[in-house]
């Protein structure tokens, strides 16, 4: 590593010396670990429609999103990758961009039944959401599918 970044060999002895086998195999480990991680980040995408498809009733958590990706190809070729919380969190902000326009259609449908582009407000689309048991569907962003939907009534 020392050489690649140039570094000269007094540089390399004073910072890059490994104390013994057990401390080198225990840094190697961690390697390991970062490259099964994104080689199962990599894997992961060409499998996410299938793992999570665009159903826009379906609501993910972030158990349900870690119990599905425990069960995938993907983790059973990279067992020793880490499921990071952010990586869950990716996931589940994926999932709702691509359901996103589909829940704003839903919505405006239910809506269009009370209300219209004179009486609309955030707070009735969140209101309607509620009682139709769709609370999930702007959990995500709740200002930019109340915008969405609003819009698509006027």
């Amino acid at each position: 590593m020392a050489k690649a970044l140039q570094h000269s060999k007094d540089t390399a002895l004073r910072y890059y010396q490994v104390p013994d086998a057990r401390e080198a195999l225990r840094r190697q480990r961690h390697i390991d670990v970062i490259d099964e991680t994104v080689a199962f980040e990599d894997s992961l995408l060409n499998e996410f429609d299938s793992l999570f498809p665009p159903v826009p009733y379906a609501s993910w958590n972030e158990d349900g999103i870690r119990e599905r990706l425990l069960d995938s190809d993907a983790y059973a070729a990279h067992p020793m990758a880490n499921l990071t919380d952010a990586l869950i969190q990716r996931i589940k902000a994926r999932f709702n961009d691509e359901v996103f326009e589909q829940r704003a259609e839903i919505l405006e449908r239910h809506l269009h039944q009370e209300y219209n582009r004179d009486n609309i407000t955030k707070y009735a689309v969140i209101d309607v959401s509620k009682r139709h048991k769709l609370h999930y569907f702007p959990a995500s962003d709740q200002d930019k599918m109340c915008h969405k939907v609003i819009s698509m009534l006027k």
